[in-house]
């Protein structure tokens, strides 16, 4: 295995989830962010976003 670049470490504390085609999500619940480490792409939503 390699490690991805930035990837979150055990001191982060974010569970790691892995979808059907095999990318690497974390999802931070405080800062309502979902980083697919696979794309290096990141999605924050704004409380009132979620609320909707």
């Amino acid at each position: 295995m390699k490690r991805l670049a930035k990837a979150p470490d055990r001191q982060d504390d974010l569970k790691l989830y892995r979808d059907s085609q095999g990318d690497i999500y974390t999802i931070h619940r405080y800062s309502n962010t979902l980083t697919n480490w696979t794309q290096n792409r990141t999605k924050t939503w704004a409380d009132l976003e979620l609320l909707k």
